[in-house]
């Protein structure tokens, strides 16, 4: 029994991490409307997986419907739309159905999570012993947070192809390291398959072949094998070709610069084996070798080092890079994200990360004591993927992983600390600690994948009437599933007279492609946000329909998003102020207390989403229901803050005759506004150019209840 202890171990976890993965979410992705994918990047990916079934096996390169006008060549990798495609290929007999394909896209993601314990088991039990490999695959089978919402039931995207093969491809390295003969030699090629199959699936994950040649010089014992995985994974990747994307000729550097430092490493250690040269001279020639590479490296690719390192910067926190940067969740660093500090750990590990310190320090002990090759590689990893996740939340998806382990580590260590014969002690010690595990993060795991993150009813209503009730943009239905090469640098997609864009909000434009087979002039690959959230925030009507023109717009799509919930993040994308916008006052209450209150200020009113979404493009007469003014102050509290607080409120019959009192009282700090935001507090004038075509329902919009519809307005020619 206790020899298929370890089996049956690895056995449970899968089937734990399976069931944490599909049970919450599975009411949520298979609804009567068909499968529902639960991020607006999945749905990119399934459209580009059922235009690649359509031709099978060849992939198109460029997507004229990604955004209007212009296009997109294709930014990601081949590898996980393949994994799903030759899925549903096989499967369905190589004619599977619209539905069969969605559903193979569905249920890919939840496998590969729930595969993660076995390489988790392998990997812990290298490196700590079969105890800790067995408590490890338990760990990482009840994380929670982004490591679970990325590899859970509906979420089609790449990101749990991604973290899979690149824990293989460590694990097949770290093989290699310790094993000798033809063994060595396939654990090593094994390895840059898995690493060509990560960067064909994630093309950004640049960072890796860096890494590994960093490891390779500071540990020359790796040098051989490194050499052998990254000319593997160039071979493989050879077909993939390059620039069609920046980020793919990035990734080219990286792994052909990486290739060039540990090579001459390997040549090198060689030479030193031979002549017997002593290991302080061997391991400074290798030092120095790998410094005068790098050096020539980064001389003869100033440019495209200099624009890789804009291009990291740019999403580095707190950076200057694009404003969206500052409004995606996955972008934000682990401990500002919510709930923030150490809620944020918890949300993202549960209590894997407090157990998981101990393991810190038995790692470095370790390294220490044994110096064995496969420590530091697995330290570097670590440490390579801790500082990705200090930086960005989608991080997560790996350092998952590396927490597992550590926790397994810690979780073995701490039984070992019973004495053996105490075997029920020892037992039960693991279980207090694995149900404390599970008890903080099966709660919060389910609560957070058990939500639907797919279109809802209204705007499944807006994206069937759009696929249905607007004209081809294209001419011919079929065109969706055309096979597009790429585009050459320079050159321009001619779209015919009847191609026009729809302008919503950025990150539903994934939507408009994949459901309704329209074309978005913003998606969810960020293109377009920043000329989309400026149209929104627009306040001047010549201003906006001159950038509808411009960019052949036909239809405009709001939502509540535009005028609710996702107004600042338009406001800062943009490059405005939500001050702006709307604020926030305190209100003094008779029993001495302060009641915060939001009022909407008229920027927010004259905005296009407010003018559209609340009054669609129809005249306002601010003296139908009057107006008020605010008048504030700043009040100093206990705490060191300043709030804008109320003295009195005064009332006017419309807009005109409050712009008179507030020029005769300028001494007074005064302020225009609506606590109602759909009651404008100035006038506004009609959109001729402009006219409502559908609405999702026939909902009465009020203060007191957050909106639901969805409108569609339709540009006049």
């Amino acid at each position: 029994m206790l020899k298929r202890l370890p089996a049956i171990t690895v056995g449970l976890s899968v089937m734990l991490a399976f069931a944490f993965r599909v049970i919450p979410s599975y009411e949520a992705v298979f609804t009567t409307n068909g499968v529902g994918f639960q991020e607006p990047d999945a749905w990119f990916h399934m459209r580009s997986v059922h235009n690649l079934l359509a031709h099978f096996p060849f992939r198109s390169t460029f997507d004229p419907y990604a955004i209007f006008p212009g296009g997109e060549n294709t930014i990601t990798g081949p590898g996980w739309d393949y994994m799903v495609a030759s899925a549903a290929w096989i499967v369905g007999f190589g004619s599977p159905s619209t539905n069969f394909i969605d559903e193979i896209g569905a249920w890919l993601p939840a496998i590969l999570g729930a595969l993660l314990p076995v390489p988790v088991f392998f990997f812990g039990r290298r490196l700590f012993g079969v105890t800790a490999g067995m408590f490890s695959s338990i760990w990482v089978a009840i994380i929670p947070g982004t490591f679970l919402w990325v590899g859970h039931l509906g979420m089609a995207d790449h990101h749990a192809a991604e973290v899979l093969l690149s824990l293989l491809a460590v694990v097949a390295l770290s093989s290699a390291a310790e094993t000798t003969g033809k063994r060595r030699g396939i654990a090593a090629l094994s390895a840059g398959v898995a690493r060509a199959a990560y960067l064909a699936t994630q093309i950004t994950g640049i960072y890796v072949p860096g890494t590994l040649a960093l490891v390779a010089v500071m540990c020359p014992a790796l040098v051989s094998v490194t050499s052998m995985a990254l000319a593997t994974a160039a071979l493989v990747l050879l077909p993939l070709g390059g620039g069609r994307s920046s980020w793919l000729d990035f990734m080219w550097f990286s792994l052909t610069a990486g290739l060039a430092i540990v090579a001459p490493l390997a040549l090198l250690r060689r030479v030193a084996r031979k002549r017997n040269w002593p290991p302080r001279f061997a391991y400074a020639a290798v030092l120095v070798t790998g410094a005068v590479v790098a050096a020539t490296l980064a001389f003869t690719h100033k440019e495209t080092l200099h624009s890789l390192i804009e291009a990291i910067q740019s999403f580095r926190p707190g950076g200057k890079g694009p404003e969206l940067t500052s409004q995606v969740a996955e972008l934000q660093p682990l401990w500002r994200s919510s709930p923030g500090g150490f809620g944020a750990m918890f949300r993202q590990y549960g209590m894997a990360w407090i157990v998981a310190l101990p393991g810190i320090i038995l790692l470095f002990l370790k390294i220490w004591r044994e110096r064995r090759p496969v420590l530091l590689l697995f330290a570097a990893w670590s440490l390579t993927v801790g500082f990705g996740t200090y930086s960005h939340l989608r991080m997560t998806a790996y350092s998952g992983v590396v927490m597992a382990i550590l926790a397994g580590a810690a979780t073995a260590w701490i039984v070992r600390l019973i004495p053996s014969r105490a075997f029920w002690l020892r037992a039960l010690t693991a279980a207090i600690l694995i149900s404390i595990g599970a008890a903080t993060a099966l709660p919060s795991g389910y609560a957070e994948t058990h939500t639907g993150y797919a279109p809802g009813r209204d705007w499944l209503a807006t994206l069937e009437w759009l696929r249905w009730k607007t004209p081809e943009p294209l001419g011919d239905a079929r065109a969706w599933y055309g096979l597009w090469p790429a585009l050459k640098p320079g050159a321009e997609f001619r779209y015919p007279a009847t191609a026009y864009g729809i302008m919503t909000i950025w990150d539903k434009g994934w939507w408009i492609d994949g459901i309704s087979r329209r074309i978005p002039n913003a998606n969810g690959g960020e293109s377009g946000a920043y000329l989309t959230s400026r149209f929104l925030t627009e306040t001047d009507p010549s201003q906006a329909i001159q950038t509808l023109r411009q960019e052949r717009t036909r239809y405009v799509i709001t939502e509540p998003g535009s005028i609710t919930g996702g107004l600042p993040s338009l406001v800062a994308m943009a490059g405005r102020q939500i001050e702006d916008y709307s604020r926030v006052l305190y209100v003094p209450t008779p029993n001495g207390e302060r009641k915060r209150i939001r009022v909407y200020l008229p920027v927010f009113f004259q905005s296009m989403a407010a003018r559209l979404y609340l009054f669609e493009a129809r005249p306002v007469d601010s003296r139908t229901h009057g107006v008020q003014v605010f008048l504030t102050g700043l009040v100093h509290l206990d705490s060191g803050e300043y709030r804008d607080e109320v003295s009195s409120i005064r009332s006017f019959p419309g807009e005109m005759e409050a712009r008179v009192w507030m020029a005769s009282h300028s001494e007074q700090s005064a302020l225009l506004a609506s606590a109602d935001p759909t009651l404008s507090c100035v006038d506004l004038e009609a959109l001729p150019w402009i006219s409502r075509v559908f609405s999702s329902s026939d909902e009465t919009i009020v203060a007191t209840h957050q909106p639901s519809v969805v409108k569609v307005f339709e540009v006049t020619p």
